[in-house]
């Protein structure tokens, strides 16, 4: 787990009240630091399922390519689901990335984030990816956009910048998103087994492009 200013300042804070309750010495300071760091990653999730589960997303649409998993949603901007994986995505990301995706080449193992908003204003989040792992370990595309608060959205982008892995945590919990493989073969789409560098873009800001470190 990556973590920011804020993060290490409330590892320090916690470690300090531990050290001072437990009477630790100084050369036990990395159990403290441990126990620090599992408190911090404790509360950090909550916060997370606690962002995920009062979004109020009202306009949303998600898509596995090669795998059928489609939820419906109806915004001007959210690519029709008809389309499928298709020229358009690539098209949005070419531009809001300076990247070069194409039929042959799809960004095996990287993701792509960007949040702006829409023409009533409201935060209007969306991603493609070629790193997603299904139920039956295969690579596939995915397409997700959702519409809500802004505020909101951007906690859900800082989300993943401070932990990669909370954009499998955030499609489960925003989508439902599940496995259609049969039954007997198991899992869920996951967005982050698979991933080896993360993209994203808030705005006009400048991309922020994150390396995975196993």
């Amino acid at each position: 787990m990556a973590y920011d200013d804020k993060d290490l300042e409330r590892i320090l804070e916690v470690a300090k009240t531990v050290s001072m309750g437990a009477g630790f010495e100084p050369d036990n300071f990395e159990l403290v630091y441990r126990a620090a760091v599992a408190m911090v990653q404790k509360e950090k999730a909550a916060d997370v399922a606690n962002l995920y589960g009062n979004l109020g997303l009202n306009a949303f649409l998600v898509r596995s390519f090669q795998m059928g998993v489609i939820k419906f949603g109806t915004h001007s901007k959210i690519i029709p689901c008809a389309v499928g994986w298709s020229d358009p995505i690539r098209e949005i990301i070419n531009h809001e990335f300076d990247t070069d995706l194409s039929e042959r080449k799809r960004g095996d193992g990287n993701v792509y984030v960007w949040l702006g908003l829409d023409t009533q204003g409201n935060g209007l989040i969306q991603s493609y990816g070629n790193a997603h792992s299904d139920g039956v370990h295969r690579i596939n595309m995915h397409y997700f956009a959702a519409v809500g608060n802004y505020d909101k959205l951007l906690g859900v982008v800082d989300s993943f910048r401070s932990d990669p892995s909370n954009m499998s945590t955030f499609v489960k919990s925003a989508f439902g998103w599940k496995n259609e493989v049969p039954r007997h073969m198991g899992g869920q789409p996951d967005l982050y087994t698979r991933m080896e560098r993360l993209y994203l873009k808030v705005g006009t800001n400048n991309v922020e492009s994150i390396q995975i470190k196993r």
